[in-house]
């Protein structure tokens, strides 16, 4: 009975060894998790904060991120890092918006706060802990008159999480009729967590490998000495886990109180998530751990579309994303990379049918009705312009050579009113055939766009021969005098004031709406 007790403790113990290294590494993450407090509990980032952060710009020729200046001349607030100091009306002067134009802080500009040019987007640094800060700043307000305003702050310290985000868009593809685009990406989160993380210490070790050194024995299995860390002789692995069951840890999950603004649909057969945890060490040799959540997948987003200017329109697609938690909590702050991959998209310009005219990062804030706190955000705005020359040469000009047709018929003489009403009935018929293509692919709108304009005055002017062939016939045979000059002005003004109409449609759509107008015919706006 005894051998048998101790093959079976062999066997076991055997087995339990043998386990793979990332399996052991998850049973103690897991079983970690079911503590308290656990790392889920800890705050990432602790630090000074004034409250706000400066706007900054990729520069192309020094490839290079700098602060910037608006064209006032003033740096300008990106973000707003405490919920008591961020206003989201223009009429809360007790508040700071993004935005803000800085004029001072405590009395001087932000050149002369930094030290020897050593400009960041972050000026905390420059002021000591729990100091009391002035903050100026020039507001412009909705009637575009400009508001300066007063803030108070304090340089305190903050504590909060903060996932390293990164965003790759791989296509968008626009829906107007639904309101809604689709659009594929990929997105990382990751944590870099430090030995006051237990999963840090986890990693450690079981995915930290000493090295084959020659003249030791038995190295596996064992930890690196502090000799052999310092030298590099060791191995680091990498472990992936699927979402389901890496969230079932009770761990560090980087995007959990992350959510996709406007989200109407994702995919669950095209996305592909997963968990990568690896530890590493830093140049100080110190422990720490990489936790990467990557999902690529397809979403479809809820958009606003302005069509008034269709099909010659400019529209603005929104992607948000936003932390359900407090602002103070948890900050969403995209990589530099995503910054970088914005513009490589917007240089591949691969948006079917558009054409991307501007493409930026911005930071945001979301507050929902019923809640009393503020949310971080960050959203991208792209805007796109139709490309026309599909509406133009397929339909606008189909249409206008129609209309040529139909008022050739004024040609024929007066007394053949079948050959007359023939042509204008065909012509009248074909229009309404176009329409009923345009109107597959656009919603049903409570406005008339520039294409509705173009159509109507289409329909009114293909109808218009066939009362002039009824009432030149009429003339023909009670007062030819009368009706050769009636001829005479029908053929003279009807195709050139049809043409005329049309010019002008497009000329007052587009003064009216400047900025849902493409650059094809921004040019006749009347406004700034």
């Amino acid at each position: 009975m005894t051998r048998i007790i101790i093959l079976f403790l062999v066997f076991f113990i055997s087995n339990a060894n043998s386990m793979p290294r990332c399996d052991k590494f998850y049973q103690q993450v897991y079983d970690h998790g079911r503590e308290y407090p656990s790392d889920e509990d800890l705050f990432l980032y602790s630090g000074l904060s004034i409250g706000i952060i400066l706007d900054q710009k990729w520069n192309l020729d020094n490839e290079a991120w700098e602060i910037v200046k608006n064209n006032n001349g003033y740096f300008t607030v990106a973000k707003v890092e405490k919920e008591s100091l961020a206003a989201l009306k223009h009429e809360d002067f007790n508040k700071i918006m993004i935005g803000d134009e800085i004029v001072s802080i405590n009395g001087k500009t932000i050149d002369q706060i930094y030290y020897k040019g050593d400009k960041s987007d972050n000026i905390d640094s420059f002021f000591k802990k729990d100091e009391k800060v002035e903050i100026k700043l020039l507001r412009k307000l909705n009637n575009g008159l400009k508001k300066e305003i007063t803030i108070s702050s304090s340089n305190e310290e903050i504590s909060y999480n903060e996932p390293f985000t990164e965003i790759y868009i791989n296509y968008i593809d626009l829906n107007e009729k639904n309101g809604t685009y689709e659009i594929s990406l990929k997105s990382q989160f990751s944590e870099y967590l430090n030995d006051r993380f237990s999963i840090t210490n986890d990693a450690h070790k079981f995915l930290v490998q000493a090295l084959d050194i020659e003249g030791e024995t038995n190295f596996y299995g064992k930890y690196p000495s502090a000799e052999a860390i310092k030298d590099l002789k060791y191995d680091l692995f990498e472990c992936p886990f699927s979402e389901e069951k890496w969230t079932n840890t009770n761990t560090r999950v980087p995007y959990y109180t992350l959510r996709w603004d406007n989200l109407v649909f994702e995919d669950k057969n095209k996305k592909k998530a997963k968990y990568f945890v690896s530890p590493y060490f830093d140049e100080n040799n110190k422990k720490w751990a990489d936790v990467t959540f990557e999902n690529n997948t397809s979403l479809i987003i809820k958009n606003d579309y302005n069509l008034k200017s269709f099909p010659f329109d400019r529209q603005n697609i929104t992607l948000k994303l936003y932390s359900e938690a407090p602002l103070d909590y948890f900050k969403v702050s995209p990589s530099n990379y995503t910054h970088l991959r914005l513009l490589e998209f917007k240089k591949e310009n691969n948006i079917e049918g558009w054409d991307i005219k501007k493409i930026a990062l911005e930071y945001d804030i979301k507050k929902y009705p019923e809640q009393s706190y503020l949310m971080d955000a960050v959203k991208i705005n792209i805007t796109v312009d139709r490309k026309s020359g599909y509406y133009i040469f397929k339909i606008i000009i189909p249409i206008i050579l129609i209309l040529m047709i139909c008022w050739s018929s004024i040609w024929i003489n007066p007394k053949e009113i079948e050959s007359r009403l023939t042509i204008t009935i065909v012509c009248l018929l074909s229009l309404i055939a176009y329409n009923f293509v345009i109107d597959s692919d656009m919603p049903k709108l409570e406005y008339l766009t520039i294409m509705d304009y173009i159509i109507l005055i289409s329909y009114i002017y293909a109808a218009i021969p066939n009362f002039i062939s009824v009432y030149s016939h009429y003339l023909i045979l009670r007062n030819k005098k009368k009706a050769i000059k009636y001829e005479f002005y029908e053929k003279k003004y009807g195709l050139p004031s049809y043409l005329l109409i049309i010019f002008l449609i497009v000329i007052i759509n587009a003064s009216n709406a400047p900025e849902n107008t493409n650059a094809m015919f921004t040019w006749v706006s009347m406004k700034n």
